[in-house]
Formats: structure tokens, C-alpha cells, sequence
């Protein structure tokens, strides 16, 4: 599992790699939470390359996104495959969290 983050126009992107579940979704946390600063009021989190997500990785991304509310940034994600925007829709995150289906989808959303 990796996270890269990139910036550009105000908005921090944090592109996902790999499988998150139970034995490493405490590092996905840290390295999200290195990537955002105080000046970041809108974040994308990218998941094209995220292969799998467990239920410890959607409490993760359930935790990252009240975290960046409380913050009062914006938050959203986009790019799933289609397994794991199914993972995302049956355990009921689709109904509360803010899903693209594309990276400038999710960017235009801020506007």
C-alpha cells in the first residue's frame, strides 16, 4: 500500500496503490495524515490503484474524511474500480461520503 500526494491549484490529491485491510491500515492513516497540512482545505483521495479495502481500511477512510469535516476542508473520493465502489456501496459509504467517478470530476466538485 502506498499513498503519493500531489498539489496543484489548492487542492492536494493523495493517489492510493495496492491493498489496504487490517494489517496495514494504520500506516495508510499516518501517511495520510503526513500528507495533509493545515493550508489543505481540499482534498481528493484517488483510489485507481487501490486493489482491495478491507472493513479496517473503510473505518480508516471514515476516520480521514471526519477528521478533514472537522477541519473544515472538503473532502471527496474517486477513481474505484468497480470491486471496490462495490465494497463502498454495500457497506453504505456511498450514501455519506462524496464518490467520482474520475480525478476532474472530484476536482470540479470544489469549485
Amino acid at each position: 500500500m502506498q499513498v503519493t500526494p500531489e498539489r496543484s491549484d489548492g487542492i492536494l490529491v493523495l493517489s492510493t496503490e495496492g491493498r489496504i485491510d487490517g494489517s496495514n491500515a494504520h500506516r495508510f492513516h499516518d501517511q495520510i495524515n503526513k500528507a495533509i497540512t493545515s493550508e489543505d482545505k481540499n482534498i481528493v483521495l484517488d483510489l485507481e490503484g487501490l486493489e482491495y479495502i478491507s472493513s479496517a481500511g473503510l473505518r480508516i477512510v471514515l476516520l480521514v474524511a471526519k477528521e478533514i469535516r472537522r477541519a473544515e476542508s472538503n473532502f471527496a473520493l474517486c477513481s474505484m474500480s468497480e470491486t471496490v465502489e462495490q465494497v463502498f456501496q454495500l457497506s453504505g459509504f456511498g450514501q455519506i461520503m462524496d464518490i467520482h467517478d474520475s480525478r476532474e470530476a472530484a476536482i470540479a466538485s470544489f469549485a
